[in-house]
C-alpha cells in the first residue's frame, strides 16, 4: 500500500512536471508569435501606412497648399488650418488682424492629392528692384494632421512668407531671388539676399553697361 501511494504521489510530481514544462515551451511559443506578430505590424506600417507629403506656395492668385498621400493606406481625419497674416519687414511685426481658416477634407488617398487656393486678402508686392524688400508682406502659418490608417496621429506645421521678385545679376550669377520663402531664418535671408544685390549694383557702377 506504501508502494502505491508513493506511486501514485511520483505520478501525480511528474505530471506537474511535464505540465510545466508544456507551459513554459506554450507561453515561449506564444511570446514568440507575439514578436512576430508585432514585427510584421511594423513592417506593414514602415511599408504601407499613410504619408502625407506637404506642398506650399504662393502664385498670382493666392496661396496654395496640397498634400499627397505616397503610400497605399488611406490618411484619415485629416485637416489643415491656416493663418494668413500681414506683417512689416523686416521686423516681421503684426500689421492687421489674421485670417484663420481651417478645411477638412477627411480623407486622402494614394494618386488622388488634396490642394487648396486661398485668396490673400491684402496687397501683395510681386516684383521688386528698388527697395527691395519693401516695409511689408503676408505670411502664412499653418498646421495639419491625420491618421496613418494604423491608429498612429501625424501632426505637422508650415510657415511661409512672401519676398518680392528681385533679379540679380552679377559676373558671378544672374539669378532670380525671392517669392514663397520659409519663416525660419527669413532675417538671415533677407541679409543676404540685399548683401548680393548691394554687390550687383556696385559691379554695375564699376562696370556700366
Amino acid at each position: 500500500m506504501i508502494w502505491l501511494t508513493a506511486a501514485i504521489a511520483l505520478f501525480a510530481l511528474c505530471s506537474v512536471i511535464v505540465g510545466t514544462l508544456q507551459w513554459c515551451a506554450m507561453r515561449g511559443q506564444l511570446e514568440e508569435m507575439g514578436r512576430q506578430g508585432n514585427l510584421m505590424r511594423q513592417q506593414l506600417v514602415g511599408t504601407q501606412a499613410a504619408v502625407l507629403r506637404l506642398s506650399t506656395n504662393f502664385d498670382i492668385e493666392g496661396f496654395v497648399f496640397g498634400l499627397t498621400n505616397i503610400r497605399e493606406v488611406d490618411a484619415t481625419k485629416v485637416y489643415v488650418k491656416t493663418t494668413m497674416t500681414p506683417i512689416s519687414l523686416p521686423n516681421g511685426g503684426t500689421l492687421a488682424s489674421p485670417v484663420v481658416h481651417e478645411v477638412r477634407p477627411q480623407r486622402i488617398e494614394k494618386d488622388n492629392p488634396f490642394a487648396e487656393r486661398l485668396p490673400i486678402p491684402w496687397p501683395l508686392q510681386r516684383d521688386m528692384q528698388e527697395g527691395w524688400p519693401g516695409r511689408r508682406t503676408v505670411k502664412v502659418d499653418g498646421e495639419y494632421g491625420y491618421e496613418d490608417g494604423f491608429g498612429t496621429k501625424i501632426l505637422g506645421t508650415f510657415c511661409d512668407i512672401w519676398l518680392p521678385i528681385l533679379n540679380i545679376t552679377t559676373k558671378r550669377e544672374n539669378a532670380t531671388v525671392g517669392g514663397s520663402v520659409p519663416c525660419e531664418g527669413i532675417e538671415n535671408t533677407i541679409r543676404d539676399i540685399l548683401a548680393r544685390k548691394k554687390e550687383a549694383d556696385e559691379e554695375k557702377k564699376t562696370f556700366p553697361n
